[in-house]
């Protein structure tokens, strides 16, 4: 009877504990959620956002449209490019006391070389008695010139007669340093001390900078050797050769925009306007296209290659930003920073449906009239969490 009355109660005990509920317990706990309307708002003073460098502009919508990326490279138009060629033969001297070298800027008429003009037939014998020659007439010059001073000293010749002394002693001077220059390159590969008179000036025929030097200085070159190569800066076409079965797909007419190679997102870009219609080579799948940039500020060069965005299909209007305005958070958010009065930044989040030529194309999150931080972003997203300058 005992067992049994213990047995029932055992059975009551665990029914009453299976009836009881079980508290449920979450996996996470957030405390004072920040609401996105109750966001942190900074407040700079003006130091503060020149130290940072901030800068921003007003959302405003843009007229952009599918883009053809593809590359070109930059040259000097046509008549904006010359070669130098040696005139003459002869052995190269400095003009200054620098080497000219590729990439450096030149202006019109600047004296690159000096060529000391040698005999056709290098004629080292012949050149040595036309120094002994002029060394001969250099000492009666100078015997004659005194005479004549010490003539006039006395009275027995005119000033005049003086002076055509002295001037004949200049000239028999210059003609004999010019000689004797001349036979100590051909003797010993040296220039010396070379007069102009006794050199042709190898001059820049137009500004631009170096592109190809094609010798050095202490060099004996023939005539139509090339010397130097050069081009100018402003302005300057870039030649694109597109996939002709693409050119059809392609808005021409329209500017293209150019891009400094790695640069994506920065604003070392510029825009261009066909310069020439389109040209196809006989026998080629390629198509040329020129277009022009005034390139005033130099910021691109000849020979260098870019990135080329090329206009395709219908241009649309869309708010839109530089890609540099947006950040992104962990999880993969889109905020940008808008300045809601002078010196005050409030993130917001956005929603961007695409990349086009580095302008992010803005879905939701932005009104016309706004103004979005550009470049500063990353540095008000560190201020704001204390992690900043």
């Amino acid at each position: 009877m005992k067992y049994n009355i213990l047995i029932a109660s055992l059975l009551f005990i665990c029914i009453a504990c299976n009836n009881k509920e079980t508290k449920k317990i979450a996996p996470a706990e957030v405390k004072a959620p920040v609401k996105e309307g109750e966001l942190t708002t900074i407040k700079l003073t003006e130091k503060a956002v020149s130290r940072l460098g901030i800068e921003t502009i007003m959302v405003e919508e843009k007229e952009l449209g599918e883009v053809f990326q593809t590359g070109g490279q930059m040259m000097a138009p046509p008549g904006k490019a010359a070669s130098i060629i040696s005139p003459l033969q002869g052995t190269l001297v400095l003009s200054g006391s620098e080497e000219p070298l590729p990439g450096v800027e030149v202006k019109k008429g600047q004296v690159l070389y000096r060529l000391v003009i040698l005999p056709a037939e290098k004629d080292l014998v012949s050149v040595k008695q036309e120094v002994t020659s002029l060394s001969s007439q250099l000492d009666n010059a100078k015997k004659q010139a005194e005479r004549t001073s010490q003539l006039l000293n006395d009275g027995a010749v005119s000033e005049k007669q003086n002076e055509q002394a002295q001037n004949n002693l200049a000239v028999v001077q210059q003609a004999y340093n010019d000689a004797q220059a001349r036979y100590s390159l051909l003797k010993n590969g040296s220039s010396g001390n070379v007069g102009n008179n006794a050199t042709y000036a190898i001059e820049a025929p137009m500004d631009g900078i170096i592109q190809q030097v094609y010798v050095s200085s202490g060099q004996t070159i023939t005539a139509g050797i090339p010397i130097i190569d050069i081009a100018a800066v402003a302005p300057l076409w870039i030649k694109v050769s597109i996939y002709t079965g693409d050119v059809s797909a392609l808005k021409l007419s329209q500017p293209a925009i150019i891009q400094k190679l790695g640069n994506s997102n920065s604003k070392i870009s510029v825009e261009a306007k066909m310069a020439t219609s389109p040209v196809t080579t006989n026998n080629s799948s390629l198509t040329d296209v020129f277009y022009e940039i005034a390139n005033e500020n130099k910021i691109f060069l000849p020979g260098e290659k870019v990135n080329v965005f090329l206009p395709k299909g219908t241009l649309e209007k869309n708010i839109a930003v530089p890609y540099s305005a947006v950040l992104y958070d962990y999880n993969g958010g889109e905020w940008v920073y808008v300045q809601t009065e002078p010196q005050t930044f409030v993130r917001s989040r956005v929603s961007v449906g695409q990349v086009i030529n580095g302008m992010a194309v803005i879905t939701n999150g932005l009104k016309l009239g706004m103004e979005v931080v550009t470049l500063g972003a990353p540095e008000l997203f560190g201020t704001e969490f204390n992690s900043g300058k």
